[in-house]
């Protein structure tokens, strides 16, 4: 919901534009799964899903920041490659951890929990957007609270950082 925003009000973009950027996520997406598929990481997993998540977050920092559309066009490349980089790790740790008999339960309810967020952060958005925050204030503010979030975890789960 926010990208076409983002892309009229604060790049003042046309559909055209809005089509370049979702392109580059997407290249930046399979950009980053490309890169996972060649470093083929067996260690070290959870510290690489954390590292990449705190990378993701500045990507996606730096993207709310931008005003020009090459710049945007750079930052969310980076967001799309962060967000595989950061996805797959995840999703091999809850394989190998994971008992083969509870695994499709697993990864039902991480579909179904991203699936039932995405309605509730389309909510929100609507609502911060009528009470008189730019879209750009709540990419700015949204990152900042995973930026910090992520660096608590960082900080105090070592077990994740850990996970293989």
């Amino acid at each position: 919901m926010g990208l076409p925003i983002f892309v009229r009000n604060v790049l003042d973009g046309t559909a055209l534009s809005y089509s370049l950027i979702e392109g580059s996520l997407s290249i930046g997406l399979l950009i980053g799964s490309i890169i996972m598929f060649a470093w083929n990481t067996n260690r070290h997993r959870g510290k690489i899903a954390l590292y990449s998540l705190l990378c993701l977050s500045f990507s996606y920092l730096l993207f709310s920041q931008t005003t020009t559309f090459t710049t945007g066009l750079a930052s969310i490349f980076l967001v799309g490659g962060f967000i595989q980089i950061t996805t797959l790790p995840v999703i091999s740790i809850i394989q190998r951890q994971v008992s083969k008999e509870y695994l499709g339960r697993i990864m039902s309810l991480m579909t179904i929990s991203s699936m039932g967020l995405t309605p509730i952060s389309y909510g929100v958005t609507s609502m911060l957007l009528t009470v008189g925050l730019t879209i750009q204030d709540i990419m700015f503010w949204s990152s900042l609270i995973l930026i910090v979030v992520t660096i608590g975890v960082i900080l105090s789960a070592r077990q994740i950082r850990a996970t293989h």
